[in-house]
């Protein structure tokens, strides 16, 4: 049976996770809406300029460049690149929108437990303060309670943002498997033979699909991370800034390097430089985690200085 104190630790993790989730949750909000906005801006252009468009769900990547770029000689051509564009962005904003809105429901049902955890750990501590109100060391107990309740707390935030930061490690390296997969094939659309495909989408539909998702997760590690260090001006949080441009010129690189039927070279080094800031954030979290264990283990040994100190002395 846990004790009263380790009962409370225990909520203490649990409750933080939910108060991250709570916060994320109003960012995904906002994404949503800034998602609804991105929905009618595109979905303007494309109306704007073609009137007749097929649906949109049809088209893969690869086949909206077979029916809308044309012949070689006619790539270059504005018109049918701000098309592209404008398809693929509308893709991108219809399939952000969908995600953010089931990340929504799963946040929703989460932090339904929010008040109750609330309630219980006000009550433990009331009760902990309580135990204290007579003891001869009550200021020294409450300074290791107050720092140990804090440190538990940081701890948490510190082992969501390494889950979050290995997460999105493990897509961005899947998205370059993909890109340099696709790299190797050298030619997109062989002259006599359609490409044999074992999968229903090829690769570069495949990592476009996944920096979706990757761009989801990027998000929160940014608002995980600024959690961590929100109270140190570093070059971690500008560097976490940087995210968002990335996602904005993703798919500018993917149609510019298409469009000239070259390899797609600077869309991996684009994703390489990526996966190297995702890497340095996570490096600094790593260390941050190492002096918040630290930082408890200094605490579980000053507990015993203060229950020996009040042992009974012989002599």
């Amino acid at each position: 049976m846990k004790t009263p104190e380790e009962e409370l630790q225990i909520l203490l993790e649990e409750y933080q996770t939910l108060l991250q989730a709570e916060k994320y949750l109003a960012s995904i909000k906002q994404q949503i809406q800034k998602e609804e906005e991105n929905i009618a801006f595109w979905e303007n252009a494309v109306e704007e300029d073609y009137r007749g468009i097929e649906r949109l769900d049809a088209f893969s990547v690869k086949g909206l460049f077979n029916k809308f770029i044309g012949d070689k000689k006619d790539n270059q051509d504005l018109e049918r690149q701000q098309y592209l564009e404008a398809v693929l962005g509308l893709k991108e904003a219809y399939k952000s929108y969908e995600l953010l809105q089931f990340e929504e429901k799963i946040l929703v049902d989460k932090i339904k437990m929010l008040p109750h955890k609330q309630k219980r750990i006000e009550k433990l501590i009331k009760e902990r303060e309580g135990r204290l109100e007579d003891h001869q060391k009550k200021e020294e107990w409450s300074t290791f309670f107050s720092e140990l309740d804090e440190a538990t707390r940081l701890a948490q935030e510190i082992k969501e943002a390494q889950k979050v930061g290995k997460e999105c490690t493990n897509k961005v390296q899947y998205v370059l498997e993909l890109l340099n997969y696709a790299e190797e094939l050298r030619e997109w659309y062989p002259k006599f033979r359609s490409p044999d495909y074992t999968e229903e989408k090829s690769a570069i539909d495949r990592a476009t699909e996944e920096f979706y998702l990757l761009k989801i997760w990027l998000r929160k590690f940014e608002t995980e991370v600024e959690d961590i260090y929100l109270h140190q001006k570093i070059s971690l949080i500008s560097r976490a800034s940087k995210f968002e441009s990335f996602v904005e010129v993703y798919h500018n690189y993917l149609i510019n390097d298409w469009i000239i039927r070259s390899r797609i070279s600077s869309v991996i080094n684009m994703i390489e430089s990526l996966r190297d800031e995702i890497q340095k954030l996570a490096q600094a979290v790593d260390e941050k985690d190492r002096m918040v264990k630290d930082k408890i283990q200094a605490l579980h040994a000053r507990k015993q200085e203060l229950i020996i100190s009040e042992l009974p002395h012989n002599g």
